[in-house]
């Protein structure tokens, strides 16, 4: 069991609405990063895995960065991973407009645990999520024709009518756009954070690469666990 995959077990027995909705099946790639929705109440119960986790890789400290909206960001940092950035992305809804395509509760209904007890989603949700989440991954349309049972039965769990939700992952702008019109007007739909970016966020656009002394004045900005 890679890495990842020994941190995607512990994190799926930690939390109910943990579940890996990017690259579910594979999780073996070096480096990189891991792609997670979980509930805002198991937030905390996920960054302790995490932080232990970082600390058996011989980290020296876990960032919490909540400058995404909608997400927490974990990224261990120091020590054996040296300029090297390893993250934690836990989401716990994506935006569309003011509101959002997926929640982190939807996402959980629909998911399951498979023979390494970790939490994913079947090819054809995935595609889905993926699709809703960027317009723009090529991988998420395969997975979609290959699985359409399971794009189906994703879309009719998330809160928007099913046929928009579709015609969305499917690349429709004006799904797109009446999608992110009807997320508004949803009652309950909490407002969007303003994203501002930081020096954790561009790291992680850099390639996942700490310049020297980062940690240090990443300190001064936002919570740091060290765990060394």
């Amino acid at each position: 069991m890679s890495d990842w995959q020994a941190l995607a077990a512990e994190a799926t027995a930690a939390a109910p609405s943990f579940v890996v909705w990017k690259h579910g099946g594979e999780l073996a790639r070096p480096g990189g990063d891991l792609d997670a929705t979980a509930a805002r109440v198991d937030w905390p119960a996920i960054a302790v895995v995490v932080e232990r986790w970082a600390a058996g890789l011989g980290c020296a400290a876990v960032v919490r960065c909540p400058h995404v909206p909608g997400r927490l960001v974990l990224v261990g940092a120091g020590g054996t991973a040296e300029d090297a950035l390893l993250q934690v992305d836990l989401v716990a809804r994506r935006p569309a407009g003011a509101g959002s395509w997926f929640d982190a509760k939807s996402v959980a209904a629909g998911a399951f645990v498979d023979d390494r007890g970790i939490r994913r989603l079947s090819p054809g949700a995935e595609g889905l999520l993926r699709a809703l989440d960027d317009p723009g991954d090529a991988g998420a349309r395969s997975l979609l024709d290959g699985d359409p049972a399971g794009a189906a039965a994703m879309a009719g769990r998330l809160s928007l009518p099913r046929r928009l939700v579709t015609g969305a992952s499917r690349g429709s702008t004006a799904a797109r756009l009446l999608g992110a019109v009807l997320a508004t007007l949803r009652p309950g739909e909490r407002p969007l954070q303003r994203y501002r970016p930081c020096a954790v966020t561009r790291a992680l656009e850099q390639g996942r690469r700490a310049s020297p002394r980062w940690l240090d004045a990443v300190r001064e900005t936002h919570e740091v666990h060290d765990v060394s």
